[in-house]
């Protein structure tokens, strides 16, 4: 599993696929294993990490739906200041993905053609 999916962490090659660099939280994990460490990025973190029940591969799962919804709206779904507030937030998550949803007034197309050369 990769663990540390954020925009930071993608490049575009120079025909325009997406790479995925910077494995330093990447673990191998057998079929059903779950891992107990707390790692990665606090805005893209996943609720069973931040509550330390132990995650496997659908912990990248999430990281994705964050990455979308940054893509989309502009921001990440949970994000604060402060590590600490966030963390907060990805714990109750029902009502604030729900109202960071209803709070998206404006989508941004992204496209990333206009990155290229």
């Amino acid at each position: 599993m990769y663990r540390d999916l954020k925009p930071e962490n993608l490049m575009l090659t120079l025909t325009g696929y997406i790479k995925i660099v910077d494995f330093g939280f990447a673990k191998k994990l057998r079929h059903n294993e779950k891992t107990w460490t707390f790692c990665g990025t606090p805005d893209y973190m996943a609720p069973e990490i931040v509550l330390n029940q132990g995650h496997d591969r659908s912990a990248d799962l999430w990281a994705i739906g964050v990455l979308i919804y940054e893509l989309l709206v502009g921001k990440p779904p949970f994000f604060c200041h402060e590590s600490m507030d966030t963390y907060a937030m990805q714990s109750s998550v029902s009502v604030y993905l729900c109202l960071g949803l209803a709070c998206a007034t404006s989508v941004r197309p992204f496209r990333l053609s206009h990155l290229l050369p």
